[in-house]
């Protein structure tokens, strides 16, 4: 409900701000009010805080923004991400990680219970360190290097971020310095580069992949290869493949296939393919898994939509037969090699 503020009329003035409790988090993170016929997703809020909102919109289509806290919750912490408020990456980082952990539960739990499945979590398994643990990222190429916008295409310079790996991290960095140097053009925003974390847990690698989008032909893009180049001379890069117009992938330099290490297990990843963004918790999630699976030695496992085999390999030692079913033919070749 609306308190305070200035209540706007049934078309809804651009800029309209109203002082809003909010309630609980929806399952894509905002928090859903109901203002004079209109649904609002609010963004930047955290239930049982009095803010002040933003409004956005017309029709049917609404969104909010938190422009200032009134009665803040006890979750609530400074992000630290000086452009959180602008990049498209994180969204939660006005909650401390246990709050984050707390509501992620509760949407899991109401999803559950919507399917009428059982909705009993007993333990939520933290990170040992919530921060720099992404081993996987979308940076995108213009006068400068970073990640998108929220609700846009427009790029967010980016020297580091705080939630990506150290590497990608440092990536950012050097492709920011090659950008001035003229080494890398400006792609505006029309050519993505994908970094993948890759390699044993002791000497992790960068496996690199550039994708044309927006309507930029990959191979009309202009120096490619001495983008390619550029880049796998850069420390810690292994890789630099492209995202051919059919979907394939074409090898630039280096080998295309990597392996990464997981706990006591070895997978082979393929340039662009879809992988789990947290090493940290991965082992825990397989041990568990392992454990809940009990298998007797002569069990049946099928493991659907397998990718590479995350699962099924996990399993393989202790089940008389493994079957992974995956569509994408280069996560299939992965998964045999």
């Amino acid at each position: 409900m609306g308190r305070g503020g200035r209540r706007g009329t049934s078309g809804g003035a651009r800029g309209e701000r109203v002082d809003l409790q909010l309630g609980r988090f929806a399952s894509d993170g905002t928090i859903v009010a109901e203002l004079a016929g209109r649904r609002v997703a609010v963004e930047g809020g955290i239930p049982t805080e009095t803010a002040r909102v933003a409004l956005h919109g017309a029709g049917s289509h609404w969104r909010g923004d938190v422009v200032a806290v009134l009665e803040p919750a006890a979750e609530r912490v400074a992000p630290r991400c000086p452009v959180v408020d602008r990049c498209g990456g994180c969204e939660w980082q006005h909650l401390d990680h246990a709050g984050q952990l707390k509501h992620k539960a509760a949407i899991v739990r109401r999803l559950l219970a919507g399917q009428r499945l059982p909705t009993r979590i007993d333990e939520v398994v933290p990170m040992p360190d919530p921060w720099h643990y992404r081993v996987r990222a979308q940076i995108a190429l213009a006068e400068s290097a970073g990640f998108r916008e929220r609700r846009a295409k427009r790029v967010v310079r980016l020297t580091e971020c705080p939630v990506v790996h150290p590497l990608i991290d440092r990536l950012l960095e050097q492709v920011n310095r090659l950008i001035k140097l003229g080494e890398v053009p400006d792609y505006r925003g029309r050519l993505l580069l994908h970094a993948q974390v890759v390699g044993p847990a002791a000497d992790r690698r960068l496996q690199l992949l550039l994708e044309a989008v927006d309507g930029l032909a990959i191979d009309a893009a202009p120096g490619l290869a001495e983008t390619a180049a550029a880049l796998v001379a850069q420390r810690g890069v292994e890789s630099v493949s492209l995202r051919e117009a059919n979907g394939g992938v074409r090898a630039v330099e280096g080998d295309p296939f990597a392996t990464v290490e997981i706990g006591d297990l070895d997978y082979v990843l393929p340039a662009g393919a879809f992988f789990q963004s947290n090493l940290q918790l991965l082992p825990d999630l397989l041990a568990r898994v392992r454990r809940l699976a009990g298998l007797a030695g002569g069990d049946e496992v099928a493991d659907l939509y397998g990718g590479v085999g995350v699962f099924g390999l996990a399993l393989s030692e202790a089940a008389g037969h493994v079957t992974v079913i995956e569509i994408e033919p280069v996560a299939s070749e992965a998964g045999r090699r």
